[in-house]
């Protein structure tokens, strides 16, 4: 059997070297973060049981702390990119993932995937479901999004969650947000 396929420990093999060398080289004062995702949501894909194996070997291996995500970019309503969100309960779509994780990692987990608004963001935070935040596409639309925030203005994202963004990219254009939520009257 080929050692870097089949069970979670072999699938996870390579990732265990790479951080053990990267440590080696840069000492234990080098912050060492990986993006995981929390499931796939494919067949023959990895579970929320198999992440959380794989995320505690990676944190023997010397691993700092894992930004959550989860999902295949071919994955339809289950992709890491989704679209439409556009209230509060379509947020944050790997908390229930990050609850999981938490309740076994002993080191910091990072959430990424939907998040467009503060009063989400703090709840996270307050009920311990994440010990930090990852926005993505939001900040390519807003860069100083937190600073608006910070400064009073506590509006959802003004990404429409639309994906546009990667499609100036894709032709050589760098990313960029084409389109913005609009607000109501």
């Amino acid at each position: 059997m080929n050692e870097y396929g089949g069970s979670v420990e072999n699938r996870v093999r390579i990732h265990v070297k790479i951080i053990r060398a990267i440590r080696q080289a840069v000492g234990d004062k080098f912050p060492l973060l990986v993006k995981l995702n929390s499931e796939d949501f494919a067949d023959g894909g990895l579970s929320v049981a198999e992440s959380i194996a794989a995320a505690r070997q990676m944190v023997a291996a010397g691993l700092d702390a894992v930004e959550l995500s989860g999902g295949l970019l071919t994955g339809g309503k289950r992709s890491p990119s989704r679209p439409n969100i556009n209230r509060p309960d379509k947020e944050a779509y790997f908390q229930e993932a990050a609850r999981e994780f938490k309740k076994t990692l002993d080191v910091p987990l990072i959430l990424v995937g939907g998040i467009r608004s503060p009063a989400v963001a703090e709840r996270l935070l307050e009920e311990g479901v994440t010990d930090g935040l990852a926005l993505s596409r939001p900040l390519i639309r807003e860069p100083d999004l937190v600073k608006r925030w910070q400064s009073g203005d506590r509006s959802p994202a003004r990404f429409l969650s639309d994906n546009l963004c990667f499609r100036p990219g894709m032709t050589g254009k760098g990313i960029y947000c084409v389109t913005e939520r609009r607000r109501d009257k």
